[in-house]
């Protein structure tokens, strides 16, 4: 994920059938909901404690599909104050 400011947290929104969890990378921790079957929206929050880089990874149930697409709907800078403006945000899904 790219942040163009120091962030604390993002909420992430991937667009993608068949998304079966989330995982934090090394200090990041991520936090969603259970899914359900027909689920082809997902929200995920991710946290990092010291507001440098947010990894995460997005587990699918079947890695030779078109992978989500995802989407930052809400951050907050490392105070845990809003940020307002989420342009220069971008997550990037890879393999």
């Amino acid at each position: 994920m790219v942040a163009p400011v120091p962030t604390g947290a993002v909420v992430v929104e991937l667009v993608g059938a068949r998304v079966t969890g989330f995982e934090g990378v090394d200090d990041t921790r991520a936090f969603a909901a259970d899914p359900q079957v027909a689920d082809t929206v997902r929200r995920v929050i991710v946290i990092s404690p010291t507001g440098g880089a947010i990894k995460f990874r997005v587990e699918v149930e079947d890695v030779s599909e078109q992978p989500p697409r995802g989407a930052v709907v809400d951050a907050v800078d490392p105070a845990n104050r809003k940020i307002t403006a989420l342009t220069g945000y971008q997550v990037r899904i890879s393999r």
